[in-house]
């Protein structure tokens, strides 16, 4: 069974959604967000690489929901969350601000 690994940068993203969108809103992102995530720790390699980064890394894989982008990264028997945000944002600028930081 592989084995979902939430790093400290997806942890504070879910926290900063939790504080930017209104109660009812984030309950049913939150419910989107956990099923997605059941989905992606049985079926991993099913999500497409995103376009924004097929030409650093095709191992990186994003899962969709309504309003989301979940990045993760599948390693042996572990998946990697590195990326969880609104799918509006600039993926290549988030994602290598976060890169530049070292909180992936």
């Amino acid at each position: 069974m592989m084995q979902v690994i939430f790093t400290q940068g997806a942890i504070d993203d879910l926290s900063d959604l939790k504080q930017s969108l209104k109660p009812e809103l984030w309950k049913t992102t939150k419910k989107e967000l956990e099923d997605k995530l059941k989905f992606i720790e049985k079926n991993p390699l099913a999500q497409p690489v995103p376009l924004e980064l097929q030409d650093i890394n095709s191992d990186f894989r994003q899962g969709l929901t309504r309003y989301c982008r979940i990045i993760y990264e599948v390693v042996e028997d572990n998946i990697y969350i590195y990326l969880i945000c609104n799918q509006a944002r600039d993926l290549n600028a988030v994602f290598f601000r976060r890169m530049s930081q070292h909180k992936i």
